[in-house]
């Protein structure tokens, strides 16, 4: 079967994205490490240069999850500040709030739940926000341009769009780069795990833990599936069952083509640009090899690292 995207329309895609992540809801902050630990300091980094400001502030996160964007750049806010927290799911929203609302922050916050209709629109006002936030976000959206329309209509003339944790084209179409990820990633996970598990009977209990881990999360990545299905069939969303690939498939609709960082809102600046993972992938590996060659790369292809974070200006009012 042809699982490409065209097959999909835009509806279908948003709500496959909305139930989906509300039934993931409970779990995908322990599930994402690479996002909830790693990108940790990249957040907080940009809330410390970019929302530490004298005038009052109104941020929007789209795809709020459980709240990590605002849990890492909030703490620069003060009373005054507006953060808008918004997601497709309910689920997610729920626990965003519950994440947020716990903390001992200055700024005020909403929740807005998004209507999965298509196309999407997010807040009714324009020109309203000051800084627009999303994390892991872009490549489940299939009308990218429509969606990325829709966040310059809300953002004010000089506003900020930050994006983050995306896949970068440039890597993607880089043979010298993809081909030698593909040649290195196993090596280096092995140096990697050579490292820290010492023993060889440690390393057989990790694979081990890791070979169970995989079955438990195939096994409930079935039930999820399964799940969905009978929400969309009893919507009559569909005429025949999504199989387990084509729910991956959907929810990461763009991430196997990736976005160009500098091409993503025309008029815009890029105030900065930060690409990683030249091993491919979506985490950066530990051990000394891949610090080592991801240094170099960085040199040598500073647009083309797998993974991006960019910070994007609106053009100021003529």
């Amino acid at each position: 079967m042809d699982l490409g995207s065209r097959q999909y329309p835009e509806k279908l895609v948003v709500r496959v994205n909305e139930l989906y992540h509300d039934l993931f809801s409970g779990r995908y902050h322990q599930s994402h490490p690479e996002i909830t630990v790693r990108e940790k300091l990249r957040w907080e980094a940009v809330g410390r240069r970019y929302f530490n400001l004298q005038r009052r502030l109104t941020v929007l996160d789209v795809g709020s999850g459980t709240g990590f964007v605002p849990l890492a750049v909030a703490p620069n806010l003060k009373e005054g500040d507006r953060f808008i927290c918004s997601d497709v799911s309910a689920g997610m929203l729920d626990q965003s709030r519950n994440n947020l609302l716990a903390g001992n922050f200055r700024c005020t916050f909403d929740f807005v739940k998004i209507d999965p209709a298509a196309p999407l629109r997010i807040l009714p006002e324009s020109g309203t926000i000051d800084i627009v936030t999303l994390n892991s976000v872009l490549h489940h959206i299939k009308d990218t341009a429509g969606f990325l329309g829709e966040l310059d209509r809300l953002l004010k003339p000089g506003g900020l769009v930050v994006i983050g944790h995306e896949p970068n084209r440039y890597f993607l179409v880089n043979p010298l780069l993809k081909g030698f990820s593909r040649l290195t990633a196993p090596r280096v996970l092995i140096d990697s795990l050579a490292l820290k598990y010492s023993s060889f009977n440690r390393l057989k209990k990790l694979a081990r833990s890791l070979f169970r881990s995989r079955v438990e999360a195939a096994n409930e990545h079935e039930r999820m599936t399964a799940e969905i299905n009978r929400i969309l069939l009893a919507e009559k969303a569909l005429e025949m069952e999504l199989l387990p690939e084509e729910i991956k498939l959907i929810t990461d609709i763009r991430a196997r083509e990736g976005f160009a960082p500098d091409n993503l809102l025309t008029g815009y600046e890029m105030v900065e640009l930060d690409t990683y993972c030249y091993l491919g992938g979506e985490v950066e590996r530990d051990s000394l090899p891949a610090r080592s060659y991801e240094k170099m790369m960085r040199r040598l292809f500073p647009r083309s690292g797998a993974i991006f974070l960019a910070v994007l200006k609106k053009a100021p009012a003529a």
